[in-house]
């Protein structure tokens, strides 16, 4: 990587579709922030790379338009990548953006309706964009669903536990298992979003 990221940041499959970058292939997506280091803004960045598995190698693609940390990431159908939420160091994020692996840019899309950061972010069978939990001024148990079509977000169920920090993992019957986290202490609890 050409600048010190967190292992615990986001790592995301991006598939570059066409002849772009990396001729055509995979790539994988690094916009994490920097481990061990202090710095303006919390850690908080703008920059994103790329690493190709085929050659070893990281290069530098285009930045958001917001510096952010915390924040959660998911792969759309269309291989664009959404992130959303965060801090930018001092204050909770509501804003997310696109990334197009075709022309190495971000854009703005929909805000969130509740401003979150340590969430997760995951892709359904539908297409839609479950976010789920986080942190803002107190731990979450409200989710929302991005819809890539109009690209805004709407409230649905919420969890039955606010928790942080968890992890969310689409199953094959196309429910999202919702596990572990915080909320007054590290949960053994898990949620199923149906």
């Amino acid at each position: 990587m050409h600048i010190r990221r967190c292992v615990t940041g986001l790592l995301l499959l991006v598939a570059t579709l066409a002849a772009g970058c990396h001729g055509g292939g995979d790539s994988i997506m690094a916009s994490v922030p920097p481990s061990g280091l202090t710095e303006r803004n919390g850690g908080a960045l703008s920059s994103a790379e790329l690493y190709n598995p085929a050659t070893g190698t990281w290069s530098p693609t285009g930045s958001m338009s917001q510096v952010r940390v915390s924040f959660a990431a998911a792969s759309l159908a269309d291989g664009r990548v959404l992130v959303v939420g965060g801090t930018d160091g001092s204050t909770t994020l509501s804003s997310a953006e696109l990334y197009d692996p075709l022309a190495g840019a971000w854009s703005r899309t929909g805000s969130l309706v509740h401003a979150r950061d340590l969430l997760t972010a995951t892709t359904l069978p539908n297409g839609r964009v479950l976010a789920a939990g986080g942190l803002a001024q107190s731990i979450l148990s409200s989710d929302e669903l991005y819809d890539p079509a109009t690209g805004t977000w709407s409230p649905t169920a919420s969890m039955s536990q606010a928790r942080e920090q968890h992890t969310a993992i689409l199953l094959p019957d196309g429910t999202v298992l919702i596990a572990g986290g915080i909320d007054r202490g590290i949960l053994s609890s898990a949620d199923l979003f149906h």
